[in-house]
């Protein structure tokens, strides 16, 4: 019993012992002993143990660009004792996250929530950057790239016909703000499902069930438990854990009911013939990983990696669109002669420059991270910073996006900046000229770039093109608040409150 004893206690000895040395005495150092370069100046006078988290929650990550009024283009700083690197600064990010991409593509899962809802890491969302994550990737692309455009025209047609049906249906003109998101949220819904899952009788009814759950886990991922764990406060990860271990993870329960659903669609589809008019189906391609020049022989995916992705592909692309689209519909019916400009336009030129303007004035998520790879040095303003392996690397829109350099005015709501034209610029780009940017960056950069934003571009500006041939609409509200939850991502979403809208039918 002693020798037992003796035996625990000098390995809880060790580990300690290894935990400081490598959390304390390493972690400023270099493998070869010498002293790391310093982090990016961080903002003055946080408090020790909370740092940023308590401004971070009140007004996420607007918090940033107030922070890089006081630290500049590049900071580091903590969120609880979590530490990560904010980029301000178009080129600094096509540095770091394009021509590094292989230095700084990773992920890095935060918190209890996504872990257990990403099977700790395991979606194209959440893995780090590996042969796994690339085999995912491809089997995406395939699907994507295989869809006839023809098919993509019909389905957004469609939708957008469903959307105007529904809000004519509505008790009366006035459409309240929470019925309208209730709209949005089903067509938005459907279509990812017919999109990822090739699900297009899905029942109302399971719909209405798939929305609600995912509002509980949402609800999970908003609670101060599930908060602290992601800003890494001390102690707080340990009784987390051992509250689950008592009483059962919600998080995980909400999880399991939704998979449910996507277990009895992915064994649907896969029963099926394997290709269709549209072309293979995505199910089909993870189920059956092709060979690359750099993955000759891959190794396939489990059916539990399957279904967890087709699952966490499908709600991301619902909760993106529904929360584009509600944006975009609440901001429009404030703008009555735009209404009219589009309504008068036979081309769509005008409605997807609307759509970008839209999606760089109010992107779904007003920030994104990578992680990186490795320790490396970033080199800014003739100055070397520390990057360690696995710090996380935020890119911050409310900063970028409203950069006049780039974008002229750019508090002012325009579309037409977006318009073609022949001097234009990339917001990632230096450019002494300074000329109007023409592109955004609310579906991320580098090799984690969303594979779908060309299709969601599309959807949306078919659906606003239909929706103000076929209504006037007024009234709208374009005030915005922050969501600490994101389809499981930390860094939230950015929402638009909303308000009543009447619709009236053009003649």
């Amino acid at each position: 019993m002693g020798s037992m004893t003796s035996t625990l206690l000098s390995m809880g000895i060790t580990f300690i012992f290894s935990q400081f040395v490598s959390q304390y005495m390493w972690i400023n150092k270099k493998a070869d002993g010498t002293s790391k370069e310093s982090w990016a100046p961080s903002p003055p006078s946080l408090p020790w143990l909370w740092n940023g988290m308590e401004s971070y929650e009140r007004q996420g990550p607007r918090i940033f660009t107030t922070w890089a009024k006081a630290c500049g283009g590049f900071f580091s700083v903590k969120l609880g004792q979590r530490r990560i690197l904010v980029v301000n600064d178009g080129p600094l990010v096509k540095s770091l996250l394009v021509e590094k991409d292989q230095y700084n593509s990773s992920r890095v899962v935060a918190g209890g929530t996504e872990i257990a809802l990403t099977d700790n890491g395991k979606t194209v969302f959440s893995a780090p950057f590996t042969l796994y994550w690339s085999r995912l990737r491809r089997s995406i692309a395939g699907a994507i790239n295989t869809t006839p455009a023809a098919w993509f025209n019909t389905l957004f047609d469609t939708q957008s016909e469903k959307l105007i049906q529904a809000i004519g249906q509505a008790a009366s003109s006035n459409v309240s703000g929470d019925q309208l998101r209730g709209l949005v949220d089903l067509v938005a819904l459907e279509t990812a499902l017919i999109l990822v899952m090739e699900q297009s009788q899905v029942d109302p009814e399971v719909m209405v069930k798939v929305l609600d759950k995912v509002a509980a886990l949402e609800q999970e991922q908003d609670k101060i438990w599930t908060q602290y764990t992601i800003f890494r406060l001390p102690v707080m990860p340990l009784l987390l854990a051992l509250r689950n271990i008592f009483l059962g993870d919600p998080a995980v329960r909400h999880r399991n009911d939704l998979l449910t659903h996507f277990v009895d669609w992915t064994q649907e589809n896969l029963a099926a013939q394997d290709k269709t008019s549209r072309g293979p189906s995505l199910s089909h391609l993870l189920s059956a990983i092709s060979p690359s020049k750099n993955d000759p022989e891959p190794e396939q995916l489990k059916q539990d990696e399957i279904i967890i992705n087709l699952m966490h592909l499908t709600l991301h692309s619902y909760k993106y669109l529904s929360t584009a689209l509600f944006n975009m519909i609440q901001r429009l019916a404030t703008l009555p002669d735009m209404q009219d400009r589009l309504q008068q336009e036979e081309e769509t030129a005008l409605a997807r420059a609307f759509v970008k303007e839209s999606l760089r004035y109010d992107p779904p998520a007003r920030a994104f991270a990578h992680a990186a790879r490795v320790d490396q040095d970033v080199d800014w303003c003739q100055q070397k910073y520390r990057l360690d392996e696995d710090a996380e690397v935020v890119v911050n829109l409310d900063a970028i996006h409203f950069n006049p350099d780039y974008y002229p005015d750019p508090t002012r709501f325009s579309p037409d900046r977006f318009l073609p034209a022949k001097h234009t610029v990339s917001i990632l780009d230096e450019n002494e000229n300074k000329l109007p940017a023409h592109d955004h960056l609310a579906f991320g950069v580098g090799r984690r770039l969303c594979q779908g934003s060309r299709v969601s571009e599309d959807f949306l500006t078919v659906v606003l093109a239909r929706l103000v041939k076929a209504y006037s609409f007024a009234g709208g509200n374009t005030e915005t608040v922050h969501r600490a939850n994101g389809v499981w991502s930390w860094l939230g979403r950015e929402e638009t409150i909303g308000t009543s809208i009447t619709f009236e039918p053009r003649t």
